[in-house]
């Protein structure tokens, strides 16, 4: 989100264009989303100018992403967002994640925003000690899905303020898979 609105390359990759972008999120509040944007505006060097750049609006959410979608993308449409971070994914489902119909929901409701949209998920208890199978939680639809998936895995000592970040992916409908990144940070 931050790379999209400022145009910076973070983790080694340029955006092709910035824009507003909506994070709609399940999972904390705004004071923890602003403390982490600054966080990671100050990070590289220099400092991204969060003044200057595309704004990050934030949503606080409590409804599931399907009964809101109308509302979220009159938002969207009025500031002009061009990419939405969805956070998580299961949350948004609002439902039995384990039975199709929540996700399948839920992923209709982001085609139809007609925006890309980025959902950070969970995974499964069997992918957490199997590094090849890093499944999002609930039904197979949560893959199946998605058009890109991507596992993150952090390693960090106690105490470190250094740690290391993963990118593994896992599914590419629309090419061939990336190579796996690894960033210290």
């Amino acid at each position: 989100a931050v790379s999209i609105a400022s145009g910076y390359p973070l983790l080694g990759k340029a955006p092709t264009a910035t824009c507003p972008v909506l994070y709609v999120d399940w999972e904390t509040d705004a004071w923890i989303h602003a403390e982490r944007l600054q966080a990671l505006c100050k990070g590289p060097s220099p400092e991204i100018d969060l003044a200057a750049m595309q704004p990050i609006l934030y949503r606080a959410q409590a409804a599931p992403f399907a009964s809101s979608a109308r509302a979220l993308k009159r938002m969207a449409t009025e500031h002009g967002v061009g990419f939405i971070v969805i956070d998580s994914r299961g949350v948004a489902a609002g439902g039995e994640l384990e039975r199709s119909e929540a996700t399948l929901e839920l992923f209709r409701a982001v085609r139809a925003m007609m925006i890309p949209c980025l959902l950070v998920d969970h995974i499964s208890k069997e992918g957490m000690g199997n590094s090849k199978s890093k499944t999002p939680y609930g039904n197979i639809y949560a893959h199946n899905s998605s058009r890109l998936t991507w596992s993150v895995t952090k390693a960090q000592e106690a105490g470190a303020t250094r740690l290391t970040v993963a990118l593994t992916n896992h599914k590419s409908n629309n090419g061939k898979l990336n190579g796996r990144l690894a960033y210290h940070l």
